[in-house]
């Protein structure tokens, strides 16, 4: 627990109301999510990968036991296929009989590029359900979550509301330039992934539905609470 002057001390930024903090130590963030993509993406080029930009659709078992799927590049065919592609992962398996219960869990967040503050922490406003903090491109208040279509515009609403309560814990915080973002964040029921193979398709592995828990689920070992069967 801290409160007080070792709060202030803390977080010199945040506002006097908060009177007092849980402060949990060893933890581990990463300040720009987008930038680990890049390396991890990079690193497969570098062992020989090809990365093609594409819309995919389509996918079909061919004749001789491999995989087939359209895009908009032309038909691409394959032995072994990893249906990574998040909340949309499931319209492309349904046609191949495996319906599974994921749905959009979409997150907000604002982000502050000439914040003007510094914040030490990722600090968490208990009351509002929202999470402070500092990022290679500024301050990043995340929060909110809602279940929608897929292809449903984002809530206007949101941006005002994370604004208002960002200033609310931070009053020095400058909101100009503020920048606004929805993820589609695909969730199942039971808030755990499907990884790994689908019984009776031989070369097709499934990768998805990792909710809000994506980067503390990679050092995953025993895949088999995770199968896609579970369903």
């Amino acid at each position: 627990m801290v409160g007080g002057d070792a709060l202030r001390q803390l977080e010199p930024a945040l506002s006097p109301v908060f009177k007092a903090a849980v402060l949990i130590k060893g933890q581990a963030r990463a300040v720009s999510p987008g930038r680990i993509g890049t390396a991890l993406a990079q690193k497969a080029l570098d062992q020989g990968a090809e990365v093609l930009r594409t819309d995919v659709s389509g996918l079909t078992r061919q004749a001789d036991g491999t995989w087939g799927f359209a895009t908009s590049n032309g038909a691409v065919q394959t032995k072994n296929l990893v249906i990574a592609a998040g909340v949309w992962s499931a319209a492309l398996l349904k046609p191949l009989g495996l319906d599974v219960p994921l749905v959009a869990e979409r997150g907000y967040t604002v982000e502050f590029p000439n914040a003007a503050i510094s914040i030490n922490n990722s600090v968490m406003d208990v009351d509002a359900k929202i999470v402070a903090s500092s990022m290679s491109d500024g301050v990043r208040v995340a929060g909110s979550s809602e279940f929608s279509a897929i292809d449903a515009p984002a809530n206007p609403r949101k941006k005002a509301l994370l604004q208002a309560q960002a200033k609310a814990m931070f009053p020095d915080l400058d909101t100009e330039g503020t920048v606004f973002r929805m993820g589609r964040r695909p969730s199942f029921p039971d808030s755990l992934p499907v990884l790994g193979p689908v019984d009776g398709a031989q070369g097709l592995f499934t990768a998805f539905g990792h909710s809000h828990y994506g980067l503390m689920m990679a050092p995953n070992t025993d895949l088999s609470p995770f199968s896609p069967q579970r369903f």
